[in-house]
């Protein structure tokens, strides 16, 4: 199962036109709508979850400084937060309990509607790029087998590891082992100083062979 060609085209012109390389700003709604577009493409094809962590972590951020903001200069919101925390944790009559939900509701909309804008960090950049890259490139099929989407109990396991020299997997219910010692090329650009060094491989990728 993959996405529609018309929902990837979709996808396609909002990073390379409202997020385009050059942006240096975001609010909370405009990057709410671009994570959960995303999101859409992650419950088919999990491994993009793993490129989102600082769009994620931008987010809390952004909803966070909202929330300060709001309550810093906005008498109404400020009376909805003293309001919920003066009910949290009491025993409250169902009529009140109604008033605290409608106060919750009405002070998340205030929060995830603020339009104030907030400065991208290069993280979020370079993640944002990584993004336009594997989005716009028609080679890389964003589609799962349905098998490997749907949550069962597994009938096997296996595992693997690696160091900077070499890596290797093994599976006792399979019945199967390997071994692999890595290229001179590959072992060397492992063995750099640091993740600042050109061409550097970090053990993390070396693990996901």
């Amino acid at each position: 199962v993959g996405i529609t060609s018309d929902f990837r085209a979709e996808l396609v012109t909002l990073l390379t036109q409202t997020w385009h390389a050059g942006r240096q700003s975001f609010s909370v709604p405009e990057l709410e709508t671009l994570v959960g577009k995303l999101g859409r493409v992650g419950q088919i094809f999990p491994p993009i979850y793993h490129v989102l962590g600082q769009l994620y972590a931008s987010l809390g951020y952004a909803l966070r400084q909202n929330g300060r903001w709001l309550y810093g200069s906005n008498k109404e919101y400020r009376q909805l937060m003293k309001e919920i925390r003066r009910e949290r944790g009491e025993s409250v009559s169902s009529v009140e309990q109604r008033r605290v939900n409608f106060a919750v509701s009405v002070a998340a909309k205030r929060q995830h509607g603020c339009d104030r804008r907030y400065r991208m960090p290069p993280s979020f950049q370079q993640e944002l790029g990584f993004l336009r890259d594997i989005i716009t490139d028609d080679t890389v099929e964003l589609s799962s087998h349905l098998g490997a989407l749907v949550p069962r109990t597994p009938e096997w396991d296996a595992a693997g590891d690696a160091c900077k020299s070499s890596g290797g997997g093994w599976s006792t219910s399979l019945r199967f082992w390997w071994y692999w010692h890595f290229p001179s090329d590959v072992e060397a650009r492992a063995r750099l100083p640091s993740a600042t060094s050109k061409g550097f491989i970090c053990i993390n990728c070396l693990e996901t062979v």
